[in-house]
């Protein structure tokens, strides 16, 4: 609320100024399920939420959420393997932390897919899983260099650049939230 940057009009945002509406509307698309219950220490990769806040996640509380049901590691043959299989990556582990970091994880959803495969980007839709897992925007997100700055997929990527206008979620986060139940 301190920035002096803003953009608050209907038209594109100016040079130097950031768009408040593709804020608001990136925003929108986490709390529509659009975010990931992934953690990452000392390379160790896990899923779930300490909804009791107990300092342990257990039971219940090991759900991946609707988005991180759909992540898949592209192995070295081409095949996709769910981030939930737990046999492939045990919940917690180094091989799960290893594949949230990979830079190779993809959105594994038949309207996503079908969608990816209209437009721009690999199908399926490509996650950004940078090597430096960075909390708050690895795996919650759609690969920047992928879906680069202002393209009609990039609304869902970790960085809004200053005079960048997304106000369309684009075809893509579109097949993802039918994925997720929208």
């Amino acid at each position: 609320s301190s920035r002096s940057d803003w953009h608050f009009g209907e038209g594109p945002a100016p040079a130097n100024t950031i768009d408040f509406t593709s804020v608001v509307l990136h925003e929108i698309g986490h709390g529509l399920n659009f975010f990931d219950f992934f953690n990452f220490e000392g390379g160790t990769g896990g899923y779930g939420f300490d909804f009791d806040d107990n300092g342990q996640i257990e039971g219940d509380e090991r759900s991946p959420g609707p988005f991180g049901r759909r992540l898949a590691l592209k192995e070295d043959s081409g095949t996709l393997s769910s981030l939930t299989n737990e046999v492939r990556f045990p919940n917690p582990s180094g091989t799960l932390g290893d594949a949230l970091t990979s830079g190779r994880l993809f959105f594994d959803g038949e309207d996503a897919i079908r969608t990816a495969q209209l437009g721009d980007g690999p199908t399926p839709p490509k996650i950004y899983a940078p090597s430096g897992f960075e909390r708050g925007s690895s795996i919650a997100h759609l690969d920047e260099e992928t879906y680069p700055f202002e393209t009609q997929n990039a609304l869902m990527t970790p960085a809004l650049n200053a005079a960048e206008t997304n106000r369309l979620p684009g075809p893509i986060v579109c097949g993802q939230f039918r994925d997720m139940g929208w």
